[in-house]
């Protein structure tokens, strides 16, 4: 499975994956594996802050959510989890514009929410956030995302 972190400056040594489980007990935490990142990456055509990990070692029971190319229309939800302590969010945002590249949607997330995937009706993943933005004078928002094609340059 490919973990797709959006992130800015030299990448960690360690990071963490942290599996989505839903709604867990309290006390209960979600799984974790370490993976390691690579220890250089070029940037990608158009996508330069992203940093790809290979997860390995998920539980039999855990899928990876497909990538598709569909067009990104109408209401989509955005997984994520915008702080270092739960609980995971699934919020719905309207698309705005998509373009070849990224997609746009209407709303805004925390700071932290970078990484998240956009995901359709069917599951499957139509992009991945990488900036929200906020213009106060207008009371205006708006959450960035590259679309699957942008993410699929940087795979090996």
């Amino acid at each position: 499975m490919w973990c797709l972190p959006a992130m800015t400056g030299d990448p960690p040594s360690r990071v963490e994956a942290e599996l989505y489980t839903g709604p867990l007990p309290e006390g209960l935490e979600p799984p974790r594996l370490v993976v390691t990142p690579p220890a250089s990456q070029g940037p990608g055509e158009g996508v330069d802050d992203l940093i790809i990990l290979e997860v390995r070692g998920l539980p039999p029971d855990v899928q990876p959510l497909p990538l598709s190319a569909a067009q990104p229309a109408g209401v989509l939800k955005v997984v994520g989890h915008p702080t270092d302590k739960p609980p995971w969010m699934v919020a719905s945002f309207s698309v705005l514009k998509a373009t070849e590249r990224q997609v746009v949607l209407d709303g805004q997330l925390k700071p932290g929410a970078s990484g998240s995937p956009v995901v359709n009706d069917n599951g499957q993943v139509l992009g991945l956030i990488y900036e929200t933005s906020t213009y106060d004078k207008q009371d205006i928002n708006f959450v960035f995302a590259y679309r699957t094609a942008a993410i699929q340059s940087r795979l090996p």
